[in-house]
C-alpha cells in the first residue's frame, strides 16, 4: 500500500493595519493548542495594501503579528513572499531572515531569487 504524506499549515494573508489590529484583538487569550503545532504561514504580499502605511511602520506590524503567533501557539511562523517584495515594500528588513523562507518566484529558473538578508529557502513556489 501506498503511503501518502499530507503537510498541513496555517496560511494567513496579513492584509493592512486595520486587519492586523482586528486579528491582535481577536487572538488576545491563548487558545488551547494540541501538539503538535503545525507552523502558521503568513502570506506577505499585495504591495499596493501597503502603500498607505508608512515604510518604517510596515515591518513593525510584521512583528507584531509574529511576536503574536509566538505567544498564542510557542511556534516560529513561515514567511511567504516575494523578492521583490521583500525589497520594494518592506525595504529588505533584517529581521525577517531569522524565520523560515517560502519564497514565491515564478519562473523555469533552477533555483529562484532569494530576498536579500536570507542566504537559502524553506520552501519555493515556482507557478501560479
Amino acid at each position: 500500500m501506498k503511503k501518502t504524506v499530507v503537510l498541513l499549515s496555517l496560511f494567513l494573508l496579513m492584509i493592512t493595519y486595520v486587519h492586523a489590529q482586528k486579528t491582535k484583538r481577536t487572538t488576545s487569550s491563548k487558545p488551547t493548542v494540541k501538539r503538535p503545532v503545525p507552523k502558521p504561514v503568513l502570506d506577505i504580499e499585495v504591495p499596493a495594501d501597503w502603500s498607505a502605511i508608512p515604510k518604517a511602520k510596515r515591518i513593525q506590524l510584521v512583528m507584531t503579528w509574529i511576536e503574536g503567533v509566538k505567544k498564542q501557539l510557542g511556534v516560529d511562523p513561515i514567511i511567504y513572499l516575494s523578492s521583490s517584495f521583500a525589497g520594494d515594500v518592506l525595504a529588505s528588513p533584517k529581521e525577517l531572515p531569522n524565520y523560515p523562507l517560502w519564497v514565491a518566484h515564478y519562473t523555469k529558473a533552477s533555483k529562484p531569487t532569494v530576498p536579500k538578508r536570507w542566504s537559502f529557502w524553506t520552501f519555493w513556489q515556482y507557478s501560479d
